[in-house]
């Protein structure tokens, strides 16, 4: 586990402001809420960079995320959720034992806090990362991908407004929606890499159940491999001559710099 300066200078902050024991509750069910998709990952030999400790709680990095089976997305995402209703439990049998009443219900409260902020439908939250996954049911990757960053720029622009309407804005706040936007950000900057790795890795492995893309002879190679779907391959039938390519040959083509700016007739 790595540890960012920003986790320490928000610990000072903390200790001075006199909020250690409330800061403390809630870095254990970040931190618990983080165990589910790290012990799920694990489960599915996913490869783990690492969990990060920062400003806002725990984190898993891993690269494998976007790339992996839908069901196994489903599971990883869905099990970080899923703790927050053991922790509920955990609360209410801690209430019956001899703990301080004020620093359980501080607990009760944060858990319902943070799995309701955790599931707003903004990237990289868990909610959005549903929605992620939703749009890929029947969209392609790239468009899946693209429309999740755009959908939680909206989404973040809707909650601040809400916020400010309702007389809710804050400091702490404003950090959050800066943290969020600078993920977004970056994502988006990632995107052409993102998009360059989904297909060494659909190269290298054959998914099931192809999908048929009928094509025109003057596509390039680029324009075709748009339409790949995450937990589908694609076979491409052009119209004009009814030649078949296959998705790993599609995508040797796009890599290939001689041809990629070819039409697929050539």
């Amino acid at each position: 586990m790595s540890i960012d300066i920003s986790w320490l200078l928000f610990v000072i902050v903390v200790i001075l402001t006199g909020q250690l024991t409330n800061y403390l509750v809630l870095l254990v069910i970040m931190c618990w809420h983080e165990c589910g998709h790290f012990l799920t990952a694990l489960y599915f030999k996913w490869p783990i960079k690492e969990l990060r400790l920062f400003m806002f709680g725990c984190v898993m990095e891993t690269d494998a995320f976007l790339m992996r089976p839908l069901k196994e997305q489903w599971l990883v995402v869905l099990a970080g959720p899923l703790q927050h209703v053991a922790i509920f439990f955990a609360c209410l049998f801690l209430k019956q034992s001899a703990q301080p009443m004020t620093v359980i219900d501080f607990a009760m409260r944060a858990n319902v806090t943070l799995v309701c902020f955790n599931l707003l439908p903004i990237w990289p939250l868990d909610g959005g990362k549903i929605i992620y996954l939703l749009c890929n049911l029947r969209l392609p990757f790239k468009k899946s991908y693209h429309l999740t960053l755009m959908l939680s720029i909206l989404n973040i622009f809707i909650l601040t407004w809400g916020f400010i309407f309702y007389g809710h804005f804050s400091f702490a706040f404003l950090l959050l929606v800066g943290f969020l936007l600078r993920e977004i950000r970056l994502d988006l900057k990632d995107e052409p890499y993102m998009w360059y790795r989904f297909l060494l890795f659909r190269r290298k492995n054959m998914i099931k159940q192809p999908l048929l893309a009928h094509i025109d002879s003057d596509v390039q190679p680029n324009q075709a491999l748009k339409c790949l779907r995450l937990n589908q391959s694609t076979m491409f039938i052009i119209k004009q001559t009814h030649q078949l390519i296959s998705e790993q040959q599609m995508i040797e083509r796009y890599m290939n710099p001689v041809k990629y700016y070819l039409e697929i007739g050539d």
